[in-house]
């Protein structure tokens, strides 16, 4: 039997939202495979309690993909709340209640050695706990009932989902040693291993053990950017791990024209007005705190701000903020958040926007700035991380932290139409987009050169990133 390449569509299956830049990319992907309708193609998920791959058949991913493509918003969010803290797990609340007050008790130069070791032991703990936990809520039957994918020898297995999430990377790296079949994975980012201080949750140990997970499992990586490439390799050199073969896959930025009858009538609302689109998940991160702060010091300033309007789900960390917009009388009615967003009213947001900005403290790639670009639309976004990658001299940049800089490159863009025109046709002369279907290409072409007798294709094609300017 011929060899075959297995996309991994997990994350697809359990995604009930709008698509954001993680579950796109895995359904631009998943659309390439189905419209080639090769033999050698197969779609397969994992369930991370039972270590089973399931083969799942086209037309299931079809659904999937149309589930989310079909998505219908429902407008504003200024009554969203932020999403709570995670649960402290059992074995921490154990130690946490009986443990902590003995070691605050104990002489320095023992607490901070038994702080370590327990540290390393109570990951174990919790990850044992969540296994157990996982297997308690299966449902009863018989887990071998449930059908079993096994990988034929020499095939190509692809992921580009949420692997710290669904999937047992030791197993993944088990698999790959004892079968024979090679790993195409994904970096999208290390901001939880960089910066767990704007994650949710403790995250950094867990994080760190991903990654290095990671380039054990993989047979090659596919970074977003340049800059996240240069972080993994990084890590690996900081926690001593090989260094996995890798490549730069930037992401396309295409939307598809709005579908008439599908704008909600908050959205087209928005289309009638002025506004700056700032599109992201509202968590720490992204740093919507800097353009409320920005709003305010126009306002102080004697000016009317222009309307701002922050597409995203609310996350975590942003409480105060949420409060602070529902409550702070000079800035209402000059901020609107949306949520559940659908891909119609996202384009038709573009569309309309008078232009766009992005202040995120880090990124991978930046996917809003490149879908601004590829709409025309200028950006103002942070001069941090693989940003200036995906932007290049056509959009304008600001730090991150500097509410006088946002509030002045704000006023001069929303007053000065002429030099915003100026920069709009720039954008329409110079900016060659990459589209989805030539990011898929590229993975496609990655796992093709793992299949048998097509050896070292994969580590040949080109990490250079195709020209984005």
């Amino acid at each position: 039997m011929s060899a075959k390449i297995w996309l991994d569509v997990t994350t697809l299956k359990h995604w009930q939202r709008p698509a954001v830049g993680i579950v796109r990319v895995e359904s631009e992907v998943c659309r390439l495979f189905l419209e080639e309708a090769d033999p050698s193609f197969g779609f397969c998920t994992y369930d991370k309690h039972t270590f089973r791959f399931e083969e799942v058949t086209s037309e299931i991913v079809w659904a999937w993909m149309r589930r989310i493509q079909d998505f219908r918003g429902d407008g504003s969010a200024a009554a969203s709340q932020p999403q709570q803290e995670p649960r402290v797990s059992r074995p921490r609340r154990i130690v946490r209640r009986h443990l902590v007050p003995m070691f605050v008790k104990l002489p320095e130069g023992l607490r901070g050695p038994l702080v370590r070791h327990l540290s390393g032991q109570l990951a174990l703990a919790e990850r044992l706990w969540g296994r157990l936990k996982g297997v308690r809520e299966t449902p009863s039957s018989d887990p071998v009932d449930i059908p079993s994918l096994q990988f034929g020898r020499g095939d190509v297995y692809v992921s580009l989902g949420l692997d710290w999430d669904y999937k047992n990377m030791h197993h993944l790296y088990k698999l790959k040693r004892e079968s024979d079949v090679r790993h195409v994975l994904v970096c999208y980012d290390l901001i939880p291993y960089l910066f767990p201080h704007l994650c949710v949750g403790d995250v950094a140990a867990i994080f760190a053990k991903y990654f290095a997970d990671l380039c054990w499992s993989a047979s090659h990586v596919m970074c977003i950017s340049r800059h996240s490439q240069e972080d993994l390799l990084a890590f690996c050199r900081e926690v001593n791990v090989p260094p996995p073969n890798s490549s730069v896959i930037p992401l396309g930025c295409d939307l598809a024209a709005p579908r008439e009858g599908m704008i909600g009538t908050d959205v087209r609302r928005l289309g009638e007005r002025d506004f700056i689109l700032f599109v992201s998940t509202i968590e720490r991160r992204k740093n919507h705190e800097v353009l409320y702060r920005a709003a305010v010091r126009i306002l102080e300033s004697g000016r009317v701000p222009p309307h701002l309007v922050f597409v995203g789900m609310v996350g975590w960390g942003v409480g105060e903020l949420i409060s602070d917009l529902k409550l702070d009388p000079r800035t209402f009615g000059h901020i609107t958040i949306l949520h559940r967003v659908s891909d119609d009213e996202l384009a038709f947001l573009y569309q309309r926007c008078s232009f766009t900005v992005f202040p995120s403290l880090y990124e991978g790639w930046g996917l809003p700035v490149a879908e601004s670009l590829r709409a025309g639309k200028f950006c103002i976004a942070s001069s941090t991380s693989s940003i200036p990658e995906v932007g290049g001299d056509l959009i304008d940049y600001c730090d991150p932290w500097n509410v006088t800089e946002w509030a002045e490159k704000i006023v001069l863009y929303t007053s000065d139409r002429d030099r915003l025109a100026q920069r709009e046709r720039e954008i329409r002369e110079k900016y060659k987009p990459t589209t989805w279907r030539q990011s898929a290409q590229q993975v496609l072409s990655i796992a093709r050169g793992f299949l048998p007798n097509k050896a070292g294709a994969a580590r040949e094609t080109a990490s250079a990133v195709p020209a984005q300017m």
